[in-house]
């Protein structure tokens, strides 16, 4: 009887192994299709004219956070961060 349920949790695992090793490779295989077919994947990039919008914002008030330009323009606040730090290091 012992034998039988360690069997039994050993197919367990090994059953769920294999569906996790399908599901990965049924994933990449949709991926390189959708590469192979020239799609970008991924978040799109933030517009230029946003990017220039912040940078202004940060030239013009270099103390204003990151959460105040969010919130200013509408999008995340690590996006802000990101573009603002740029515009800080850009002269």
């Amino acid at each position: 009887m012992r034998h039988e349920m360690v069997r039994d949790i050993v197919l367990a695992v090994m059953a769920s192994r294999a569906k996790r090793a399908r599901i990965s490779e049924r994933t990449k295989a949709a991926l390189a299709r959708v590469r192979a077919r020239g799609t970008r994947l991924g978040r799109p990039a933030l517009s230029d004219n946003v990017r220039v919008r912040i940078a202004e914002l940060v030239h013009g008030e270099p103390s204003m956070t990151a959460y105040a330009i969010a919130k200013a323009m509408g999008c995340d606040v690590k996006t802000a961060a990101k573009y603002a730090r740029g515009a800080r290091s850009a002269p």
